[in-house]
């Protein structure tokens, strides 16, 4: 009997440079801004197509592509 292991939260992460490379290599990509209302509000950062998910609205939904890139952030 085999079980599936979920991978560890370290081994999910991964930084902005490889998001940017991974996107203009053309792979598609959910994004997901999850920041709190202040640091959100205050941002003159904010990356066009996000979704807007306040922070104790998030959670992982099994309904999404598992083939595409979610990127949490």
């Amino acid at each position: 009997m085999t079980t599936r292991q979920e991978p560890a939260a370290q081994d999910l992460r991964i930084g902005a440079d490889e998001v940017k490379a991974r996107l203009a290599a053309g792979e598609t990509a959910t994004l997901l801004d999850v920041r709190n209302d202040r640091p959100w509000e205050t941002s003159a950062v904010k990356i066009a197509g996000a979704i807007r998910i306040q922070p104790a609205d998030w959670y992982i939904d099994s309904s999404w592509p598992k083939d595409r890139l979610t990127v949490v952030y």
